[in-house]
């Protein structure tokens, strides 16, 4: 008799989400996030752009930004907007849940006092870290997650040319804080170094290395917003120790130093 292969189990992780309410200073220009992020609109509308083209997210849409996507958001003219939103993640055994999904941007769901709930229970809960309410809060997250792909009409794609580039990205996203190289990424492809960073700039527009880095930067950002650890601390976890190069390459890609960051980050935490 053919023994049947046991489903892969599924974990889910909850890092920071609100409800909140939009100002222009809302917006940031080709962003990548390690994990990946759930809006609802519950006014206004946000203009949001992905390689795969631009929409606009209005009251009553959600929004999946799977981790690894680089994206572009703002408001639109009407200068507001309103959203429940959490970033997150989810895994497949050792894989990324959405690896091999394709995915909407956006669905349709309009005013749905259901999701609403949801969104407010996985907020109530998060403030804790009782086990009964993380279990309420992972409960919550697959809840969302589960409607979603009820409501839209996702493929799952069969194995493809691409599969080594994202089993890169995957790894990337797990070990970004360590000092990764070009060999040990080529390698984990199985593909040559020369042609591994051409396919997979082809794939996300960035060099492995500079991938890493925007990785890197990203999670800076969430511990200067999101914590009180010192800017060395910080850096030394990301696998920095040169004060200088860490400070040049945050600013190059956040547009402030850190420490200048960090005191802006009253409205700078809002760019979630």
């Amino acid at each position: 008799m053919k023994q049947q292969s046991q489903p892969q189990a599924l974990s889910t992780t909850f890092y920071i989400g609100n409800e909140i309410t939009l100002t222009p200073s809302w917006h940031d220009k080709n962003v990548i996030l390690p994990n990946s992020k759930l809006f609802y609109i519950l006014e206004g509308e946000i203009f949001i752009q992905t390689p795969s083209g631009s929409f606009v997210a209005k009251s009553g849409d959600m929004v999946l930004i799977p981790a690894g996507v680089k994206h572009s958001f703002r408001l639109t003219k009407l200068n507001h907007a309103k959203k429940c939103w959490f970033h997150f993640d989810i895994s497949k055994g050792s894989n990324g849940f959405f690896e091999n999904l394709s995915l909407p941007y956006k669905i349709k769901v309009g005013k749905n006092d259901f999701i609403k709930s949801t969104f407010d229970s996985i907020f109530f809960h998060a403030k804790t870290s009782l086990e009964e309410d993380r279990l309420s809060v992972a409960s919550g997250v697959f809840t969302l997650i589960s409607f979603y792909l009820k409501k839209c009409n996702y493929i799952k794609n069969e194995s493809s040319a691409d599969d080594e580039i994202d089993s890169v990205i995957l790894y990337i996203k797990n070990h970004y804080e360590e000092n990764l190289s070009l060999k040990t990424l080529s390698n984990h492809a199985n593909l040559s170094p020369n042609y591994f960073v051409r396919k997979f700039k082809e794939r996300t527009g960035y060099s492995p290395l500079q991938f890493v880095n925007v990785m890197k930067m990203e999670r800076a950002k969430y511990l200067i917003e999101q914590s009180d650890h010192s800017i060395g601390k910080i850096m030394e976890q990301l696998g920095f120790y040169d004060a200088s190069h860490f400070s040049k390459l945050f600013k190059k890609y956040c547009g402030y130093s850190p420490k200048n960051f960090r005191v802006i980050s009253g409205y700078q935490s809002q760019k979630q």
